[in-house]
């Protein structure tokens, strides 16, 4: 099959009407292929969605060509990149989820390594961001990513923080990608991130969209922080979609008499989150201890910043914020474990 044949394909199937994210995994655990979705007998797709899904499929219910055609024309002039259910390099945890994306839009760097997601208030206090600033660099220093929403306050933070660290963040969207305008998303296809949605390349963001997005936060997130919370915060409903995919959360509360902090508190009495004061709490033991490890023996500054995957500049910058915390020495042009 030719590669955008496939793309044609999943878009076909994601555009029949009646069939969700959740029946559309059913027919992929099924048949592997968009393609032998839509040849498969109605009988066989019966067995699987039901009378109604099956002749819907069958009979491409829903189904716009033109607005195929015309998403392909934008992907090709856009140089876009994508991903489909069947695609070699889909995200394997977004992928086990109940309703995964069947096609995913991006543009950027999509590099597989473990990221934090990072969430929280719109209307984030200066404590709040300058406590985000400080936490997501510590984190990018031990090689994890950020993943984020792009919204004002917390998230923007986040990926700016990780940005300004030489580290590498991914903001999922609620739009279309081709609606994500402004100088953040700007910095993050320039630098070293990734802008990445589910939805059609020109769709406007709803009160449906946005929340819909968190769940593949949540997905991608090894662990999901959340810095400062309302009671109505979006925030919380990445932190619910995280615990239903057993990922840990953790929260912190800046001022405790501040009502700002109300969904922080919410997450801890009702949910069992964690509550934490800075980096050291809640950094995983295996990403603390890599660097340790790889320095038993004695590096070199290009070694170190092959290792984080930054420029040799950041690299020494990195080492030298590291030997003023007593955690790394310097032994001629070597560096090792203090």
């Amino acid at each position: 099959m030719l590669v955008m044949e496939e793309l044609a394909s999943w878009l076909t199937v994601r555009s029949v009407k009646g069939l969700g994210e959740r029946s559309i995994k059913k027919l992929w655990n099924r048949y592997r292929s968009a393609r032998a979705i839509l040849e498969a007998p109605v009988d066989e797709l019966v067995e699987v969605v039901g009378r109604k899904k099956a002749q819907a499929i069958r009979d491409r219910e829903g189904v716009s060509d033109r607005k195929v055609e015309r998403t392909l024309y934008l992907v090709k002039k856009e140089g876009m990149g994508w991903l489909t259910l069947e695609s070699e390099l889909y995200p394997p945890p977004l992928r086990d989820i109940p309703d995964p994306p069947p096609v995913l839009f991006y543009m950027g760097v999509w590099e597989e390594r473990s990221l934090a997601g990072v969430v929280g208030a719109r209307k984030a206090t200066a404590y709040t961001l300058g406590w985000t600033k400080e936490v997501v660099k510590e984190l990018v220093g031990t090689g994890i990513g950020i993943v984020s929403g792009g919204a004002p306050g917390v998230d923007r933070q986040a990926h700016l923080s990780a940005l300004e660290s030489s580290g590498y963040t991914v903001c999922v969207l609620g739009t279309g990608i081709l609606r994500a305008k402004g100088d953040l998303f700007g910095r993050i296809k320039e630098g070293k991130g990734l802008l990445v949605s589910e939805l059609d390349l020109l769709e406007r963001g709803s009160s449906f969209t946005f929340p819909r997005r968190n769940r593949l936060i949540a997905a991608l997130s090894d662990f999901l922080l959340v810095p400062q919370a309302g009671k109505r915060s979006g925030a919380l409903i990445t932190a619910g979609f995280a615990r239903e995919y057993g990922k840990k959360v953790y929260v912190h509360i800046g001022l405790g008499s501040s009502s700002l902090w109300d969904g922080c508190y919410e997450l801890v009495k009702k949910y069992g989150a964690e509550l934490v004061k800075g980096a050291g709490d809640f950094l995983p033991k295996s990403s603390r201890d890599a660097l340790a490890e790889f320095l038993c023996v004695p590096r070199t500054v290009d070694e170190l910043a092959d290792f984080w995957g930054v420029s040799t500049g950041e690299a020494l910058s990195r080492l030298s914020r590291l030997e003023l915390e007593g955690k790394v020495e310097k032994v001629g042009p070597y560096y090792r474990s203090a």
